[in-house]
């Protein structure tokens, strides 16, 4: 346990050690949804991941090319989940995003 904790946080602790701030969210899941945000810096895009699902997107306008409807849309969940995170990222200053 305390290694799983110093594994997830110790990249946080470092930074705060810096000198640097850290913003952290909590969210609650819907209906025992799990998902998980994170920007990868190298191809500069977004990824979003609901269970065995993950999706690359820089904006909300790449989540049109994920297609399917209804009960046949694999990505339904983690598309709906990304346009929560762009729409949250608009009300974001920019020193929040640094």
């Amino acid at each position: 346990m305390h290694q799983e904790k110093n594994y997830i946080l110790a990249p946080c602790l470092k930074s705060i050690a810096e000198g640097n701030d850290v913003l952290v969210y909590k969210t609650l899941k819907a209906n025992g949804e799990n998902v998980q945000i994170a920007y990868n810096r190298r191809i500069e895009h977004w990824v979003i991941s609901s269970k065995n699902v993950a999706l690359i997107a820089r904006d909300e306008n790449d989540l049109k090319g994920y297609k399917g409807e209804g009960l046949n849309d694999r990505y339904g969940f983690a598309k709906e989940m990304a346009e929560v995170w762009f729409n949250k990222l608009k009300t974001l200053s920019n020193k929040e995003l640094d």
